[in-house]
């Protein structure tokens, strides 16, 4: 296998990645099934499935659309909207718990689902992309120089 890895142009980096990528997989596996098994929340399942995909499709679309249509888009833009795209694990309700305790209680927030935090994630996205990408822009190559 070492030959084709060379092959493919993945040298003894390459190998280490894929193992490492193997042994992350695993450990993310046992820890759902630990997390299944043991954890007694108040939350469905299917929340936690939403909330980790609004948290990889919030930063995305940001860094998507940003990235393909506004030129002014920079790399640190996109990464304060990846990292803004976590405020969609306030759809849990264990975390806002956590985080805030009573502190909603008679706020606009008080009723609000995991959607609206979905929604609210997505802007915080979109927002950090724009203010990111305003303040940090990324230097231009100089002319004549390679990429």
């Amino acid at each position: 296998s070492g030959g084709t890895a060379k092959k493919a142009g993945m040298g003894i980096v390459g190998l280490g990645c894929v193992g490492l990528i193997a042994v992350g997989i695993v450990a993310i596996g046992l820890y759902i099934l630990y997390w299944g098994i043991v954890y007694q929340g108040q939350d469905d399942i299917w929340d936690y499935m939403a909330v980790s995909g609004a948290i990889y499709f919030s930063g995305a679309f940001a860094l998507l659309v940003g990235g393909l249509y506004w030129k002014r888009a920079s790399s640190t833009g996109a990464l304060l909207a990846l990292l803004a795209g976590l405020t969609a694990i306030l759809g849990l309700d264990v975390v806002r718990g956590f985080l805030f305790g009573d502190r909603l209680q008679g706020t606009m927030f008080e009723n609000w689902a995991g959607a609206e935090y979905g929604l609210l994630s997505i802007a915080m996205t979109t927002l950090m992309m724009i203010v990111g990408s305003l303040l940090f822009p990324d230097r231009q190559p100089l002319e004549g120089a390679e990429a």
